[in-house]
């Protein structure tokens, strides 16, 4: 009930930013619209639900990284699996695994195409993921197959921020009864909270928050 609940919420959430779209006319929302949306759309960050993300550099590339929300649930990494150069992804496949301790968490592509940079920064020092989620702790660059199509699968702007804050939110009412998850701020994930959640409660935490990297780790 609680994945549906997850789902529908996305759709929701997309079904906004689609129409706040489609009140700008258009045969490609990327490559093939009028100069001043190719402006719009480059360099502007999108959402998947899987809590990844991609910024449009050009119709060619694209970076990728992860939200603040996968970072804060994870904690401060002590590695980050990425993927070989060149190697091919497709949308929701599993791209990268954040890895704290004994406690892993997948996380998927927001595109689909190659592989064409990896953030080697990472291997030394992964908590950049944690200190700069959405900058410096990018994982990969990808040339995207499908852009224009895919984009349409993502969240962006405020969409993605309402959704966000109601993951946070939920996320910290469901264990807050049993773990202190919640800074006295109210606001914030405690820091390194997987230590706190047996490995148990941790899947069921990749389960219910990250769904669709769990389904398709567990149909490989």
């Amino acid at each position: 009930m609680t994945i549906l609940l997850l789902f529908l919420m996305i759709a929701v959430m997309l079904a906004i930013d689609v129409a706040r779209r489609s009140k700008k006319p258009s045969a490609d929302p990327v490559v093939c619209q009028a100069e001043e949306e190719k402006v719009s759309v480059l360099g502007q960050r999108f959402f998947h639900p899987s809590h990844s993300w991609a910024t449009v550099d050009s119709p060619e590339t694209v970076t990728v990284g992860v939200d603040d929300f996968a970072q804060s649930v994870v904690g401060k990494l002590s590695a980050a699996k990425l993927p070989d150069l060149g190697k091919t992804i497709k949308q929701g496949e599993v791209l990268a695994t954040l890895v704290r301790g004994d406690k892993e968490l997948p996380i998927v592509a927001p595109v689909s195409g190659s592989i064409v940079d990896v953030n080697s920064r990472l291997v030394k020092d992964p908590q950049l993921v944690n200190s700069s989620p959405l900058e410096e702790g990018w994982t990969v660059k990808i040339a995207p197959w499908n852009l224009s199509l895919e984009l349409a699968n993502l969240m962006r702007s405020s969409s993605a921020e309402r959704w966000q804050g109601a993951i946070r939110d939920q996320f910290i009412h469901w264990y807050s009864g049993s773990h202190d998850l919640a800074l006295q701020d109210g606001g914030r994930i405690a820091e390194n909270v997987c230590d706190r959640l047996s490995k148990e409660e941790w899947k069921h935490v990749v389960e219910e928050f990250f769904p669709m990297a769990a389904s398709y780790r567990t149909t490989k």
